[in-house]
């Protein structure tokens, strides 16, 4: 296109080369990037003998544009070359009104094409938009299939996709969507493409939120209190890591209010009523009120939700500190002197006092 009329699109122009054509004038100038002065027979197609043949190194698509005679808008016939012989694909419209740029909305795959006219039709300005190779949609883990557009996720049915979908809604680029936003737990990326030689690069399958549980820690023999629990992970950027704990697997609980309550495990409860990785390391011996009134076990689930690919979100390790059953034996001795006393420890805050023999003795503390 040697001129500057273009119709109002960022995508850049895509390659050509024109092969051959016939209309009442110069038919070379309907890519000449002007569309006012002009003679108008340049782009007159009256019938079937007028035709344009290109050849186009790019997905594309098809503008057209008039700024004469508005009535003369008869679709043209678009035949694509097959390898032996060109094959009715489908048709090139135009707005019957002047001085109005037209996108034929289905993408065209790159190759050999020609245009032939039907009846009376005059446009002064082609424009081949390049488009992208591949079209993507969305769909999530309960077979719906979605697209984005004005910043937020669309549905559009159920699964599989149709071709249409692609056409219609398919995403060029998804590379700088959002997928916390996404309204499901998990979703795949479908591509739909026309090209021949297919070289995908396509994430994995995306589970922008998982709930998962693990088996319970018993403390039904020998611990006598929990006086901490420590988990270790690592929760950067916009991930999401939340705790619930439970006695019995079934039903959960979070600490907050200052007292033990009921979550249940869905997706919006225990995002927003779940504990974080420290308000969980600050529980310490509030722990004893729920599991020692109840099975003596402790059951943890997690939710875990990445914000984007850079996010780091790991869960390494529980530790805990408990006071054990029964009592343990310190043997103590004065400086010089035979042992005269034995210490038995109960727990980790009292001890008991066994003196060896007779005497006054004063105790510290």
């Amino acid at each position: 296109m040697a001129g500057s009329s273009k119709p109002y699109t960022d995508a850049p122009e895509a390659s050509y080369t024109l092969i051959s054509g016939k209309t009442y004038g110069n038919y070379t100038e309907l890519f000449d990037g002007n569309t006012n002065t002009k003679n108008y027979n340049n782009g007159y197609f009256e019938g079937s003998a007028h035709y344009v043949e290109f050849e186009i190194s790019h997905n594309f698509y098809f503008w057209c544009i008039t700024s004469v005679y508005s009535g003369y808008c008869a679709d043209l016939t678009l035949q694509k070359w097959n390898g032996t012989s060109y094959e009715t694909i489908g048709v090139i419209s135009r707005s019957n009104s002047t001085n109005i740029w037209y996108k034929n909305e289905t993408w065209l795959a790159k190759g050999k094409y020609k245009v032939v006219g039907t009846g009376l039709r005059i446009d002064t300005e082609w424009f081949f938009e390049k488009a992208a190779i591949n079209r993507y949609l969305f769909l999530s883990n309960s077979n719906k299939v979605y697209t984005y557009t004005s910043n937020t996720y669309t549905l559009l049915g159920d699964g599989p996709a149709t071709i249409t979908q692609f056409e219609n809604n398919g995403l060029e680029n998804i590379s700088n969507i959002p997928i916390k936003s996404f309204p499901e737990i998990s979703y795949s990326i479908l591509v739909h493409s026309k090209s021949s030689n297919i070289n995908l690069n396509v994430p994995k399958p995306i589970n922008r939120a998982k709930i998962i549980k693990f088996q319970p820690i018993s403390l039904e023999n020998e611990v006598e209190k929990i006086d901490s629990l420590t988990l270790t992970g690592t929760n950067t950027n916009a991930s999401i890591l939340r705790i619930l704990v439970s006695t019995d697997n079934t039903t959960w609980h979070s600490y907050y209010d200052n007292t033990w309550n009921p979550c249940s495990l869905s997706v919006s409860d225990f995002k927003q009523k779940g504990m974080t990785l420290i308000g969980f390391n600050n529980l310490n011996d509030k722990f004893n009120s729920l599991i020692f009134s109840n099975e003596k076990k402790l059951y943890l689930a997690f939710y875990i939700e990445m914000g984007s690919n850079t996010d780091i979100l790991t869960i390494d390790a529980l530790s805990y500190q408990v006071d054990m059953k029964g009592s343990w034996k310190i043997i103590d001795s004065t400086s010089g002197t035979t042992n005269n006393y034995k210490k038995y420890f109960t727990s980790n805050y009292s001890c008991r006092l066994e003196f060896q023999t007779n005497g006054i003795y004063k105790i510290n503390y």
